[in-house]
């Protein structure tokens, strides 16, 4: 099934942030709780939109019909950082294969500037999908446009080499967390729609 476009509507309301993958234990003894995250920390959203015209309500349920419940894959990502407050100059590309993480390895930057400051997001693609990442550390370019980003979650899957950096309206494959998505209609006047996204491994 090909990955839909999400369709041009702000939402109302957006409730973005990550799940990590913890295991916990907690000892009936002492309470002394110990923590481990592996691999498959997961970004999700819930999206709600409120006050919509038919216009729009309508393109939003067929958007819903459309990916099919659980099956489909969407493109989405944090709508309150479309922009990265850092320049973002040239044209930034992975430097290396193999890389994994918390850390990414960058070139075809402008040189000697704040590329990226912490909070900014990117993506790239990879085998199967795409993956997206926040900053973690503001990084500064140096002379030649190479840049090292601290990055989370985790890498799960290394970018190729010269993989091209996503800095504007960075997304991620998305899927419904719920195979049922209602909207909330008025007919003739307004519509109301919430869902659950999150992020689709493949």
């Amino acid at each position: 099934m090909a990955i839909l476009t999400f369709p041009a509507i702000t939402p109302n309301r957006q409730d973005w942030g990550p799940d990590a993958n913890v295991l916990t234990f907690s000892s009936p003894l002492s309470r002394s709780t110990q923590t481990l995250l592996f691999p498959g920390t997961r970004w999700q959203v819930s999206i709600g939109f409120s006050g919509l015209e038919a216009d729009e309500w309508r393109d939003l349920e067929a958007f819903v019909v459309e990916m099919g419940g659980m099956s489909g894959r969407v493109y989405y990502g944090p709508r309150h950082a479309v922009t990265p407050r850092g320049t973002a100059g040239g044209a930034p590309l992975v430097n290396g294969a193999s890389q994994t993480g918390s850390s990414l390895v960058t070139d075809g930057w402008n040189a000697s500037e704040t590329v990226l400051m912490r909070g900014d997001y990117i993506a790239f693609e990879v085998a199967g999908g795409r993956s997206l990442y926040i900053v973690t550390a503001d990084a500064m370019s140096d002379g030649a446009g190479n840049a090292t980003l601290s990055i989370a979650p985790p890498i799960r899957i290394s970018p190729a080499d010269n993989e091209p950096i996503i800095t504007s309206a960075p997304t991620c494959v998305m899927m419904f967390a719920s195979n049922v998505n209602l909207g909330s209609f008025q007919p003739g006047v307004v519509g109301d729609f919430t869902f659950d996204l999150v992020e689709a491994f493949i």
